[in-house]
Parts: C-alpha cells; sequence; structure tokens
C-alpha cells in the first residue's frame, strides 16, 4: 500500500491511529487566477473597490468554522472591509482564486475543542500564499501548524477579541509587508507548477511498486 499525506499533522494522525511508519509527506497545489474575471454580485464588487483594508474568509458553513466568531470580530474592526464566502454564494472556484488575489488578508478561523470535527490543512492556505496574500488563522492546530510553518499569524486563543487583534496586527504596513514577503515564498513552493512533477514522479513510483509486488505475488503456471 502506497500512501502520501498533504500535511505533516495529518501523517502524524495517520501513524498514531495505525501504528504504521509516518507517510511521506506532500502538500496539494494551489494556482492563481487564469482568464476572465467572474461578474460578481453587487456587494462583492463592492469589496473587490473598497479602498478600507480587503480581508476575506472563505469557509462552509458548518460547526468549527468560526463563523459567528467572524461576526464579532469584524464589528471591532470598522476600518476593515471583510468579506464572507460560503459555498451558497456559488462564487466558483475562478471567482473564489480571483478574490484571493484581490484581498489584503486572508482569514482562516477554524476552532478547535470537544465536540467540534477534526479538521486537516484547509486548501484556501495555499491558494492565499500562491497570490502572495498574507494569512492569519487559528486556533485550529492542523490550520496553525501550517501558518507557523509559512511563517504567517496564528490565533491561539479562541473568540473574537484574539482573532480582531490578531487581524488588525497583520494588517500593520510592517507586519503585512514581512507577511506578503514570506507568503510569496511559501507560494513558489506551492504553485502546481512546482509540485506537479513532483506528484508525477511519486505515482509513477507508486505504480512501479505495485506492479513489482503483483508479479512476485502472481503464482505460475
Amino acid at each position: 500500500m502506497s500512501c502520501v499525506a498533504v500535511a505533516d499533522g495529518v501523517a502524524k494522525r495517520f501513524s498514531v491511529l495505525t501504528g504504521q511508519p509516518k507517510p511521506s509527506v506532500f502538500p496539494l497545489g494551489a494556482r492563481g487566477p487564469s482568464g476572465a474575471a467572474p461578474t460578481f454580485p453587487k456587494e462583492i464588487q463592492a469589496w473587490a473597490q473598497s479602498e478600507s483594508y480587503r480581508v476575506l474568509t472563505v469557509a462552509r458553513d458548518e460547526p468549527g468554522k468560526g463563523w459567528q466568531t467572524v461576526n464579532d470580530a469584524r464589528s471591532l474592526l470598522p476600518e476593515v472591509s471583510w468579506l464572507g464566502l460560503k459555498p451558497e454564494d456559488e462564487i466558483g472556484p475562478e471567482g473564489v482564486r480571483r478574490l484571493i488575489s484581490l484581498a489584503d488578508l486572508v482569514v482562516v478561523p477554524s476552532e478547535e475543542g470537544d465536540g467540534l470535527p477534526s479538521e486537516g490543512r484547509p486548501h484556501v492556505i495555499a491558494q492565499a500564499l500562491v497570490a502572495g496574500v498574507p494569512v492569519v488563522g487559528g486556533p485550529n492546530a492542523a490550520v496553525r501548524e501550517a501558518l507557523d510553518l509559512f511563517g504567517q499569524l496564528s490565533v491561539t486563543l479562541p473568540g473574537h477579541k484574539p482573532l480582531a487583534a490578531r487581524v488588525r496586527h497583520a494588517l500593520s504596513p510592517e507586519t503585512q509587508q514581512l507577511l506578503k514577503a514570506r507568503a510569496r515564498e511559501a507560494g513558489r513552493l506551492l504553485g502546481w507548477e512546482e509540485l506537479a512533477p513532483k506528484w508525477r514522479a511519486l505515482l509513477r513510483e507508486a505504480g512501479t511498486r505495485r506492479g513489482h509486488r503483483t508479479t512476485r505475488e502472481t503464482p505460475s503456471c
């Protein structure tokens, strides 16, 4: 059996749960917007053209995704234009990529606690970094692990006040300049141009091993 994890935390959990060695880690790639820009509803157009700091959250409307925290944090940041996108907004993948590229900051407010679903590494983190956009996220452990790895800002405490404080800090000119530089550096490693050849080589190697095993295990007639 060939097994690959898309994040180190996922690899560790797999090893603990199965008793197997920790698998190789190959992150999923992302790409920036391409083609003609979609036509957005008026409220999204207004956000895209805002002269305020543009903050973006993209997540499903499910427990643990932090939407109430976002709504409460937004009330503490009147100087920020904060757009929340959910699948039911029907923006589509290209629309999401386009809006990420227009953001000053992407916020991933995933939560952690008893009764909440576990979470891997949200793909929006890679999408933001490939676009060179800074990210704030947490307190979910998988989100914090990814942001610490890529030099972005983690939220370690639950609630809207710690999130709002971290967003305000990320948008300060000096911090934003640093986070953008780190995002661009990480984004070069997370683009499909960089990762696709590695995934193809990995899949070829797995297929070769499987073929050898099948040959050895097939009895001769």
